[in-house]
């Protein structure tokens, strides 16, 4: 993720927004928003087979290797996934978002 780009972004919405008439967005609230997002996007690309994997292993290991076969499988499979993908984002945070945003 760029966040030279992001806040380029923003500005570049916000000028458009300006020539339209329209409220401007508040540019640090918006930004922050949009890195932590792209944050979280890089994160799950990374980490979603690899959590996937490890949530169905445990998975058919606990209930029989047919488990995941039906919907309902599929929708347990899925949510356990995001769940570890948010546990896994939130513990490789060791930092304030609002201190990295003084240091770029």
């Amino acid at each position: 993720m760029d966040a030279a780009a992001i806040l380029s972004d923003i500005w570049a919405k916000n000028a458009l927004r300006r020539t339209s008439g329209l409220p401007l967005w508040p540019v640090r609230e918006t930004f922050e928003r949009e890195l932590e997002q792209a944050r979280w996007r890089a994160h799950v690309e990374a980490n979603y087979e690899t959590n996937r994997t490890r949530v169905l292993g445990e998975l058919r290991a606990r209930h029989g290797e047919g488990f995941g076969l039906s919907a309902g499988g599929r929708w347990v499979i899925e949510a356990m996934t995001s769940q570890a993908l948010r546990d896994s984002f939130q513990s490789a945070r060791p930092y304030n978002t609002s201190d990295e945003l003084i240091k770029c």
